[in-house]
């Protein structure tokens, strides 16, 4: 272990000494790492929502029956409103 460190600080010093410019860590900012943390918080709970998800299909079924009826009534109201103005046009 203490072997290789040796071996790759020679081979640090020798690179810059040959002129390349070594890019030290820096240290990240509080709210880089909080910002992280908010990200993977919310990848975590988008796992979470894709693997244990709250709707099943029982519930999938009621909503498409209610769109299905909402569809059907707008439909019959522009039907009759139609008529009645064609009617009226008409006498």
């Amino acid at each position: 272990m203490d072997n290789d460190y040796n071996i790759n600080r020679a081979a640090l010093v020798n690179a810059q000494r040959s002129g390349f410019r070594i890019k030290k860590e820096r240290e990240v900012s509080p709210k880089v790492k909080r910002l992280r943390t908010n990200a993977q918080e919310r990848g975590d709970r988008l796992i979470q929502n894709i693997e244990n998800p709250k709707w099943n299909r029982e519930d999938e079924h009621k909503l498409v029956v209610v769109v299905v009826v909402v569809v059907v009534v707008v439909v019959v109201v522009v039907v009759v409103v139609v008529v009645v103005v064609v009617v009226i046009k008409l006498n």
